[in-house]
């Protein structure tokens, strides 16, 4: 900003706000002697605030907010006198909040949110008897919430969220007859909610992550106005008050993490038949947190009412009943429900995750759970579900997470279960499934854990046998004992998984991770194949490969070298994405040794400087990719040829590089 801007005398009104400013505020407008309105927010102005501004007695709107400013809040400012609204918030201020900002009796906003601002909050505040909204979250103020606070007679918000507030609620804030939201959540207070404040007229009351105890006030929802409840996280006892069943306005509802009891059935959330027919109907309400309590009885059929949930948790209870449908989430785990999981969950069509793990479900798990077209997470683990998993689920095209372990589910994978393309989390272990696993890619990936005590389950595997006669021996041992070693240290989504070995004297086993497509070399090889190999996918492999490669040279404890990156030891997956394998060359360097070693490699891959060659090997990896071919032709090199004729030649720059592309 610029300093002449103080050349305006006679200047009432300035608005700048949203036009990218930076620099510091120029102390010249300390000469604006009849200015009455300075907005300058969401800019990136920077510096302090000038203490200048103090002399600006005729101001009654200070917009900073949204900028950059440090240092502290000047004490000048408690001479603005006319001031009614002050926004400093989301700035960069520390040091405490000055005790003359009490001396602003017109005060009517108070903002000073999302600062670093420190101490406790000043008494001297509590003069304003005109304010209306006092905001003060997101610092990092600590010591108590003053009493007199309850001086504030006119105030509608008191927001003191995201502190370091301690002690107890004040008593005084019973006074605050006009206050409808008292937001005291993410601080450390502690002790019960003071019987006097009357709550009948708030619409949020939010006083989660505290360390609260007590029960909750038993008038709560009495005026039937309140729309946001949210007391997680304290240690709040006894019951849900009943009268929350009034709560026809509520839109929001977190009790989880307390210490909550009693029977949900009785008055709260229900609708009974002697209770008057409109008891139990919440229109709003679209979310609802009832976990890790203590609570227990049956959710009842009523709550299909609320046509406007989306959510409703109530985990780590004793709940048993049936699921309310018309849910976009539905986290029911570890209570008590049993019997079958109802069908009617078909009719959820919101239903985006479904958690009803360690209840005591039972029979076969319903086909209409396919018709949950938004579904993502579906978690049935620790029940009693019998018979065959339904082929409709492979109607999930949107599922990523499958969890069905430690059941009783029988018989074989549906071949449709091939389809589900977002499907990327598997764990279907401890049940009595048998034949082959469906070839997609999260069963392909799932690890053994996932699989473990299925009844004839199996999975595909490659076995590489590596005879081991006499005049070789040593050699073929070598190369086995060191794959082992690399495979078992190494992890990394490019490079093949190891699951077994097993050694012989005639013979060694290694069960590997099988790759349906096969190598790079035999893609190269197959015109059809090499034609439907387009760009993308050979960009992708190429990235896999220098991931990979990456990876064992400078992420690993040890750096692993691999010493003949080919063709014919890069796997490919379903979607092209390569994993190298074939670590019998492979070694570890030791940080304390030249790890100088005989030639290891493929001709035509190899780089004859023994330092080089897995960058060379990748190079030439790379032109095998554009040319569509390996890159020697090693039918027509005779035998005596040195390896370095066999070298790679340059690939040429400008217009001859283009001759290195195979037309298809």
């Amino acid at each position: 900003m610029p300093s002449y801007i103080g050349d305006l005398s006679k200047l009432s009104f300035l608005d700048l706000a949203y036009n990218g400013l930076s620099g510091s505020i120029p102390s010249e407008q300390s000469l604006f002697s009849s200015l009455g309105h300075i907005s300058l927010d969401h800019n990136n102005i920077s510096g302090t605030i000038p203490q200048e501004i103090g002399k600006l007695r005729s101001l009654s709107q200070l917009i900073l907010h949204e900028n950059k400013l440090t240092g502290n809040i000047p004490s000048s400012m408690g001479n603005l006198s006319n001031l009614v609204n002050l926004y400093l918030g989301d700035n960069e201020l520390f040091d405490s909040i000055p005790e003359e900002l009490g001396m602003l009796r017109s005060l009517d906003l108070f903002d000073l949110v999302r600062n670093h601002l420190t101490g406790t909050i000043p008494s001297s505040i509590c003069n304003k008897t005109k304010l209306s909204f006092l905001y003060l979250f997101s610092n990092e103020l600590s010591g108590p919430i003053p009493a007199e606070l309850g001086m504030l007679r006119s105030v509608h918000q008191l927001q003191l969220w995201n502190n370091s507030l301690t002690g107890k609620i004040p008593d005084s804030i019973g006074n605050l007859s006009n206050m409808d939201r008292l937001h005291l959540f993410m601080n450390e207070l502690s002790g019960p909610i003071p019987s006097g404040i009357n709550i009948t007229h708030f619409k949020s009351f939010q006083l989660a992550e505290n360390e609260l105890t007590g029960n909750l006030p038993e008038n709560i929802c009495l005026g039937g106005l309140l729309e946001i409840l949210t007391v997680e996280n304290n240690h709040f006892s006894g019951p849900i008050p009943k009268t929350l069943k009034n709560y026809t306005s509520l839109i929001r509802i977190r009790l989880e993490q307390n210490q909550l009891s009693g029977n949900i059935a009785e008055g709260t959330f229900q609708k009974k038949k002697n209770i008057a027919e409109g008891f139990g109907t919440y229109p709003n309400l679209n979310y609802i947190d009832l976990s890790y309590n203590q609570l227990f009885g049956e959710l009842l059929d009523n709550w299909g009412q609320c046509h406007n949930l989306t959510s409703s948790k109530s985990s780590n209870n004793n709940i048993s009943g049936q699921i309310p449908p018309n849910l976009g989430e539905a986290r029911l785990a570890a209570n008590g429900m049993s019997a079958s999981i109802p069908s009617q969950l078909g009719q959820c069509s919101n239903l985006i995750y479904l958690n009803l793990s360690r209840n005591k479900f039972n029979e076969d798990i319903p086909s209409e759970i396919g018709k949950l077209q938004f579904l993502q997470i579906l978690d049935l683990t620790h029940n009693i579900l019998a018979g065959k998993l339904p082929s409709q689920l492979a109607q999930l095209q949107r599922l990523e997470t499958l969890n069905l372990s430690r059941n009783r589910i029988f018989g074989s994978i549906p071949s449709t279960f091939d389809n589900m393309l977002s499907l990327t989390s598997v764990d279907i272990s401890y049940n009595q499934f048998e034949g082959r696993l469906q070839n997609s890619k999260a069963f392909n990936k799932a690890p053994f854990e996932s699989l473990r005590n299925s009844k004839d389950l199996c999975q595909v595997l490659a076995i590489k046998k590596l005879h081991t006669p006499p005049e070789a021996g040593m050699t073929i041992l070598k190369a086995f004992t060191s794959e082992v070693h690399v495979l078992t240290e190494i992890r990394h989504r490019n490079i093949v998984k190891l699951y077994g070995i097993c050694w012989h004297p005639q013979y060694c086993l290694l069960a590997c991770e099988f790759f349906e497509d096969g190598s790079l070399a035999m893609l190269l090889s197959s015109e059809e194949k090499a034609i439907k190999f387009d760009w993308i996918k050979r960009m992708n492999v190429i990235k896999c490969v220098s991931y990979a490669l990456s990876y064992m040279h400078h992420d690993c404890s040890v750096p692993v070298v691999h010493r003949d990156i080919s063709s014919k030891n890069g796997l490919l997956d379903l979607e092209f994405e390569a994993h190298i394998s074939d670590f019998g060359t492979a070694r570890l360097l030791k940080p304390d040794s030249s790890n100088w070693t005989s030639f290891a490699g493929t001709l035509g891959y190899s780089a004859p400087e023994e330092e080089k060659i897995t960058n060379a090997s990748l190079t030439a990896k790379i032109s095998a990719r554009l040319a569509s071919t390996d890159p020697i032709d090693f039918e027509n090199v005779p035998f005596t040829t040195p390896l370095e004729s066999l070298r790679m030649p340059p690939i040429p720059a400008g217009p001859g590089f283009l001759s290195l592309l195979h037309p298809r």
